[in-house]
């Protein structure tokens, strides 16, 4: 049971778990173990249809079916994404080093030097497991280097790279379906009922009430936006795309229709 904890509280930490997505799981549960029975068959219903809804999430994880899953567009996310990206963004600063370029005192410069300098030969041909296994000491420098990095109080002054605007290091511009205009209100008051319902079904009941409030969204920055959009297609559903957000990286624009 120990271990569960302990590894459920590390995949809360890395992002790989969401608390917040499931707390009306264990907010039901917490009430119920502490004894407050005053709502205890709503409480009790709650906790079996989302331990139900989390079971499926596992069960579906990164090979569902939108054509069978009804909850599927409903159903709380297992992962916490932006607690989780702020760790990746950790490890990408851990790794470009920035710290010590924006440091007076750059100490790790230092500690990459030897590491490369006793191991970068060594590792040729050898997988990370095999080198720290034939060359203890590389395990020993790299650990190190690490414990420096994130031992260190001034580091954590420097921006996280998941802070930084989308593209700034590398033109890119992810894609996603948006809601628009009655749709996006129609599915958050759906969002809503599916908390109150707590019905396995309640998906397939849903349906917007005009399909071109769904769009196809391009995230980036304003003038790649414009770009993008001047080299789309003239005789696309839309005239006039709607512009969704000025700020790099928060919202996209919408070209076009899209229906699945």
């Amino acid at each position: 049971m120990e271990l569960l904890k302990g590894n459920y509280r590390t995949g809360v930490r890395l992002g790989l778990i969401s608390e917040k997505n499931y707390a009306p799981l264990t907010d039901s549960l917490g009430r119920l173990s502490r004894g407050e029975l005053s709502d205890a068959e709503v409480d009790v219903a709650r906790a079996r249809f989302y331990a139900a809804e989390l079971a499926e999430a596992i069960r579906v994880f990164g090979a569902f079916n939108a054509d069978t899953d009804a909850n599927l567009f409903f159903r709380p996310g297992l992962v916490d994404f932006k607690r989780f990206a702020e760790q990746l963004g950790r490890v990408a600063g851990f790794y470009s080093n920035l710290y010590s370029k924006l440091s007076a005192q750059p100490f790790e410069d230092n500690l990459w030097k030897e590491f490369f300098d006793h191991c970068a030969d060594k590792s040729a041909g050898l997988t990370w497991s095999e080198l720290t296994t034939a060359h203890r000491e590389c395990s020993n420098r790299f650990t190190r280097i690490l414990e420096a990095h994130f031992n260190n109080t001034p580091m954590r002054g420097i921006p996280n790279f998941a802070d930084r605007d989308l593209g700034l290091t590398i033109k890119s511009y992810p894609t996603t379906s948006v809601l628009v205009g009655r749709g996006y209100s129609e599915a958050k008051a759906a969002m809503k009922r599916y908390d109150e319902e707590c019905s396995a079904k309640f998906g397939f009941n849903f349906f917007l009430s005009d399909s071109e409030d769904v769009k196809f969204g391009y995230w980036g920055g304003e003038q790649d936006l414009a770009a993008i959009e001047a080299r789309l297609p003239k005789d696309r559903d839309e005239k006039k795309p709607p512009l969704l957000a000025a700020r790099n990286g928060e919202l996209a624009r919408g070209f076009g229709s899209f229906s699945r």
